[in-house]
């Protein structure tokens, strides 16, 4: 294989592969391995079939500029990237106390504003905001859940720790792409990983979650939203 591990400089980033020293990191030794038993005609083949299983997919995203609206391909790495059991359950725990935090922030929105007598938050924000809805206000749902998903962009700075770039709760739209070329473009992972056992999918957890909503709260009446 083309790739110099030891010319690899990761000093000034982090890389969920290699170490600042050039050493694999213990819970990407076996993709690493896997991956230095390939040539290049083989890393090459796997990367346009990853490829044109997204175009024949449809899987893209829109690019909005003045001169219009474009489609491009969804950007696809066939080198995944590895994250420890231990480093993501701490990363779990954290999104499920944010998300329950995010909830109780829209539910003080439309009931007693605390966060903005307070001083936290100030009012003008709110009130102003196209996406405050006043018809809401006195509403409580089950549970307090306003948002049942939320889809959480992460990015990773150089001491390797994550961090919160923003939360789509309106319509996080990503996670089904995600689900849906995880899914496809087998032939272009690595076989070690293909024999994996995956987590349990989210369309799944999903699918469970709404029924078990509607069977707590009696009532029989689902509306999915086809996107």
């Amino acid at each position: 294989m083309s790739i110099k591990w030891k010319n690899y400089d990761a000093k000034n980033l982090f890389d969920e592969l290699i170490d600042s020293k050039g050493a694999p990191r213990p819970s990407a030794m076996r993709l690493i391995e896997h991956l230095q038993s390939l040539d290049d005609s083989e890393l090459e083949a796997r990367r346009q079939l990853a490829e044109v299983t997204i175009q024949e997919m449809g899987v893209s995203f829109t690019v909005y500029t003045e001169e219009g609206n474009i489609d491009r391909a969804w950007p696809f790495d066939i080198i995944p990237r590895t994250i420890s059991a231990q480093h993501w359950s701490k990363v779990a725990a954290g999104l499920k106390q944010r998300l329950k935090a995010l909830n109780m922030f829209i539910g003080d929105l439309y009931d007693k504003q605390q966060i903005i007598k307070d001083g936290v938050v100030p009012e003008h924000i709110i009130s102003k905001s196209k996406n405050f809805r006043p018809e809401c206000i006195g509403i409580k749902p089950a549970y307090g859940v306003w948002a049942h998903i939320c889809g959480t962009d992460l990015v990773r700075d150089v001491d390797g720790e994550f961090y919160v770039l923003e939360d789509n709760l309106r319509v996080p739209s990503g996670w089904p792409t995600c689900w849906k070329i995880g899914r496809s473009p087998s032939g272009s992972y690595p076989s070690c990983l293909r024999k994996r056992t995956l987590k349990q999918s989210m369309i799944i957890r999903l699918g469970c979650l709404i029924p078990w909503l509607l069977y707590r709260l009696e009532r029989s009446n689902v509306l999915k939203l086809s996107f």
